[in-house]
């Protein structure tokens, strides 16, 4: 059975959770009226359709998200013999089993109350002003700085947690909680911008000139001001404020080239959301950017608050973690 608006649904709930070209498996317990459900547009009944499809979409994908944001997905390292039986392995045998347990202990009896378009996840899913720069020990999941910190090649943050050793890539991490702080501002409004004493001038193709001047109103949404200065130039006059100290010619580059590429043909919501990871990726701290351990805590402490601190916007994840009991193992200790 296939059905297009659970497919998109899904793929909302994921996006920016994983990467580019990589497709979620998905066991969801759906229960909804006969009624509202044809299941007559397919000759093999291989399709169907919801008479009402946008209660239904935003309910599933309220569901997922809920769930996806409130798991943690860090990879841990275990032994190439070990993938088998390894807690990745595991959680997702027992995930599948508690769903299926779930069906037979409380099989579906209609719509759930408050909804006509209920929609439930069952068993488990695997289981203040900007960041300039601004986890704790994963104790179901969650990062604690706790541990001591150490920066490790100017890229790595190691830290001793509860479960083990986590190993933090900065870059990525920084840019999940700074992704998380644009898309929050988004959500009550446009960002504030802040003013340039000198506009930012770049010189532009007649084909760039176009997409920036057919994208004003969703630059002004993320705080650029921007407009045409010249037959052959254009003039950014203030950036978003959450943003701090940025390269703000490379990131005009970056922005002009997505728009060019992109045009009109996506949605608006996904266009703010791929500049807002877009916007985060350029204020996040680099690979190869000492810290002091003020600055380390500082973003550590960031990250306790963050959602979805497991990956970055782009679906890369933000740590590793070696787990005690692999140390054991790799060790000869058991």
């Amino acid at each position: 059975m296939r059905d297009r608006l659970l497919q998109a649904a899904v793929s909302q709930a994921f996006r920016s959770l994983i990467e580019p070209r990589r497709h979620p498996v998905v066991f969801l317990s759906l229960t909804i009226s006969p009624r509202e459900v044809d299941v007559n547009v397919h000759p093999t009944k291989m399709e169907i359709r919801f008479r009402n499809a946008g209660p239904v979409r935003n309910a599933i994908v309220s569901v997922l998200s809920q769930a996806l944001l409130a798991a943690d997905f860090a990879p841990r390292v275990t032994a190439p013999d070990a993938e088998l039986s390894s807690p990745r392995a595991e959680n997702i045998r027992r995930s599948i089993e508690a769903f299926y347990d779930n069906r037979v202990a409380h099989p579906p009896s209609g719509s759930p109350s408050g909804s006509p378009h209920g929609a439930h996840a069952g068993g488990r899913f695997g289981g203040r002003e900007g960041s300039t720069l601004p986890i704790q020990a994963p104790e179901a999941g969650q990062l604690h700085a706790a541990g001591s910190l150490m920066q490790v090649r100017g890229t790595y943050i190691v830290q001793e947690t509860g479960e083990g050793i986590a190993i933090i890539d900065q870059h990525a991490l920084h840019e999940r909680v700074l992704y998380g702080e644009v898309r929050k501002r988004l959500a009550e409004g446009d960002l504030q911008g802040q003013r340039l004493l000198v506009p930012e001038v770049i010189d532009v193709t007649p084909a760039e000139k176009q997409a920036l001047e057919g994208s004003r109103e969703l630059l002004a949404k993320l705080g650029i001001d921007a407009e045409s200065f010249g037959e052959d130039s254009f003039a950014f006059h203030s950036f978003p404020a959450v943003l701090g100290d940025v390269d703000r010619q490379r990131l005009i580059r970056e922005l002009t080239s997505d728009l060019l590429a992109e045009g009109r043909a996506r949605p608006i919501e996904r266009a703010i959301d791929e500049m807002a990871q877009l916007l985060a990726c350029h204020a996040a701290v680099r690979a190869g950017d000492a810290l002091s351990g003020d600055q380390l805590q500082a973003l550590m402490e960031k990250a306790d608050e963050a959602e979805a601190r497991f990956a970055c916007p782009h679906g890369r994840p933000t740590k590793l973690i070696l787990t005690f009991d692999e140390l054991e193992k790799r060790f000869k200790r058991k």
